[in-house]
């Protein structure tokens, strides 16, 4: 787990370093995109180091996924009692998890306009009939919200790319999802979305929706697992109060297509670096625990081997006593042949 930590934190780097490179006005937009290419498969990369790390079967990087741990028991003891055993927290950095501050939505009615430029770069617009035009850019994806890419499969065996975007507001909750199909000319077109609540005070999203969101593209339904994500809204609305204070962490609604968009990914970057640290540090100090854990185990290991084997010896008096009536045999065996020996030389001396 701690390896796969490691990956990604290198991941981040070279994600940062990116950014910086984008960041800088002397680039072009055409030398941006090719930055922007490497920056968005090093983001699948990043996830799917989380997705394949497991150790016998069990995945240690998804927790509060479906098919993930939130933590792990390990026994260090005898003994049946809890005291006998050390649990361990997994953490989750697959792809869309960490934390997402949303800024506050301006409400309107109608459709977004295509490419017109009609809407100013600083505003963020939620439409409540959600209405869209076709062909948005994607500045105007991001100027609805915060927008993140996947890759789909279709049951036509085709992969179709999407854009995912995450609103503060919708007409009813305190979060929208809407879900754009992108086209070969790079402009995106409405496919479809739905009313999300996010918890005010965990971020995560509730109900029925805690575990997926569905996306309808033209091969059918896919679903985006939404459940490592912590979504957080800059305001009160629809009377649901709201936490912003988590830092912006979840890299997936990042890009460095543009300066704008580069240094904010500078920022999400740096977030998710230091929740990788602590992810680390946490790990590092139970495997310390662990080490103290194993040293007291060797040690009764090696007590228990210790008594196993006295138990196992033989009697110490029994052997003892066979010893000495040995010896006494063997002493009064030489004793005979001795005196023997001295008789003839007894009769030679009476004959003289």
């Amino acid at each position: 787990m701690a390896s796969a930590l490691e990956q990604q934190s290198g991941i981040i780097q070279r994600l940062s370093e990116l950014a910086t490179q984008s960041a800088n006005g002397v680039l072009s937009d055409t030398q941006r995109r090719s930055l922007n290419s490497e920056y968005q498969q090093l983001l699948l990369e990043s996830g799917r180091i989380a997705e394949g790390a497991s150790f016998n079967d069990t995945l240690l990087l998804q927790a509060g996924r479906s098919n993930g741990i939130n933590n792990l028991s390990i026994q260090v003891g005898t003994s049946g009692g809890s005291d006998s055993s050390l649990s361990i927290n997994t953490t989750n950095t697959l792809r869309f998890s960490g934390n997402l501050n949303i800024a506050g939505d301006i409400g309107a009615q109608g459709g977004i306009p295509g490419s017109d430029g009609s809407i100013d770069n600083n505003d963020q617009i939620i439409y409540l009939d959600y209405i869209f035009d076709d062909a948005l850019t994607e500045e105007e994806l991001v100027r609805l919200g915060s927008a993140a890419t996947v890759s789909v499969v279709g049951s036509d065996g085709i992969t179709r790319d999407f854009a995912v975007v995450i609103h503060a507001i919708s007409s009813t909750t305190n979060g929208r999802v809407d879900v754009f199909a992108k086209n070969a000319d790079g402009t995106y077109d409405y496919r479809s979305g739905a009313d999300v609540d996010f918890d005010p005070l965990t971020g995560q999203l509730v109900g029925a929706s805690t575990k997926s969101i569905n996306l309808f593209g033209t091969s059918g339904t896919a679903v985006l697992d939404f459940s490592g994500l912590r979504a957080f809204a800059a305001q009160s609305v629809n009377g649901k109060p709201s936490v912003t204070s988590a830092p912006n962490s979840a890299i997936d609604f990042t890009a460095v297509g543009t300066s704008a968009r580069a240094l904010e990914a500078l920022e999400f970057l740096s977030n998710r670096r230091l929740e990788l640290g602590q992810h680390v540090g946490r790990i590092g100090a139970m495997q310390s625990r662990f080490e103290s854990a194993l040293s007291l185990a060797r040690t009764l290991s090696e007590n228990t081997l210790a008594a196993a084997s006295r138990i196992m010896d033989s009697d110490i008096a029994a052997e003892s006593a066979r010893l000495i009536r040995n010896q006494i045999l063997q002493q009064t065996a030489t004793s005979v042949l001795a005196n023997a020996g001295q008789q003839p030389q007894l009769a030679l001396i009476l004959l003289q």
